[in-house]
């Protein structure tokens, strides 16, 4: 694959944005958002999103990038918050829930800002990094998403991959833990049957409820979102260990306890649908944050973290710390530009066409 500057995908983007109506400022936000994915190797929560959902939603009345997002918290005497995106780009909100949660912590010690009717923010670890940057808070985001996995003894779809992502800071650094409580995104699958991939990243339940890897099993990724199934974080495809291996139980537990917590904070959560791009498929985001030096100063808490990490890096020359890996790939991929597939770049070039005639998209490999 071709690779491409950040700087010069980021503007394409943010005029792609702003030629389906964001406002500059919040097309900067989501730009920035789904760009830094791509950096850190998440494609399937970076520009992908853009034909697979972003501007499908606006079209069919989901998204509406001009919406004001409003404080709706009954007793503001608290260390917690309800935002009513009212259909606002996921991005946008997500990054004032950011601010709002840091400065909450920081008067408390600890804070926590839903976003409800919101959309799809990308990469939920971009967020929780941005609650840890300056070093104080540890910073943890949960999302409840459409429905894609099935429960046990059911081939339906009933609870969404609802991503967990937790960072906390220390002397050098970051340690990041960006997960789903599945196996995989489902947007990291369909974006596998779109590129006309052979093989899926990861076994998932077919119509039939058998688990397949076959990309071929699904005709385009709404056809997997219609009729198939992603497996729970843990769930057993081994077939020598059998269910004595399974333990579909732990990513089952997390995506419920997200769903239910998000409960407490309006919107659709386990019945959101994946097949519609309207308000039915709106979910609530969650961001807590919480200050490290509740005990020790902000100094020695972070000295403290870093011993324990120096204590985990002695275990060997391969071990990495969570999130070690997107932090190489950002590296590389600022270096030496971001790799896109052919199909992608020709994507975003016929939305700029569309959306953004009169801007400025001429993507070259390399600059």
């Amino acid at each position: 694959m071709a690779r491409y500057h950040a700087d010069a995908i980021r503007s394409c983007v943010q005029a792609l944005l702003e030629g389906c109506g964001f406002p500059e400022a919040r097309a900067e936000i989501s730009s920035d958002t789904l760009v830094e994915a791509d950096l850190r190797g998440i494609y399937s929560h970076g520009i992908n999103g853009l034909g697979l959902i972003i501007i499908p939603s606006i079209q069919a009345g989901g998204t509406v990038p001009d919406a004001k997002c409003i404080d709706t918290t009954r007793d503001k005497g608290l260390c917690i918050r309800h935002l009513d995106a009212n259909g606002a780009p996921g991005h946008p909100t997500s990054r004032r829930a950011v601010e709002l949660v840091k400065r909450l912590a920081r008067k408390h010690g600890m804070a926590r800002v839903f976003v409800y009717r919101a959309n799809h923010f990308g990469a939920a670890g971009i967020y929780s990094e941005q609650i840890s940057s300056d070093g104080d808070l540890e910073g943890r985001v949960y999302c409840t998403s459409s429905v894609h996995a099935s429960l046990p003894g059911s081939n339906q779809a009933a609870l969404g991959t609802n991503p967990i992502a937790w960072s906390i800071p220390y002397t050098d650094g970051l340690v990041t833990i960006d997960m789903a409580t599945t196996v995989h995104s489902a947007s990291g699958i369909c974006k596998a049957i779109r590129d006309g991939d052979t093989k899926l990243p990861f076994a998932v339940t077919d119509r039939d409820g058998n688990l397949t890897t076959d990309a071929k099993a699904f005709s385009t990724p709404l056809d997997f979102l219609e009729n198939g199934a992603i497996p729970h974080l843990g769930t057993c495809i081994d077939p020598i260990m059998g269910e004595k291996g399974n333990a579909y139980f732990k990513g089952m537990g997390l995506s419920m306890l997200v769903a239910l917590v998000c409960s407490t904070s309006g919107s659709p959560l386990t019945t959101c649908n994946a097949c519609v791009n309207d308000e039915r498929r709106q979910v609530v985001h969650m961001f807590e944050a919480s200050r490290i030096d509740t005990l020790f100063d902000k100094g020695n808490a972070l000295a403290r973290l870093a011993d324990s990490v120096r204590y985990f890096r002695q275990m060997g020359p391969e071990m990495k710390l969570p999130g070690e890996i997107e932090a190489t790939e950002r590296a590389r991929a600022l270096r030496d530009g971001i790799p896109y597939s052919d199909e992608q770049i020709t994507q975003l070039r016929q939305l700029a066409k569309q959306l953004a005639p009169d801007a400025c998209c001429d993507l070259v490999p390399g600059e």
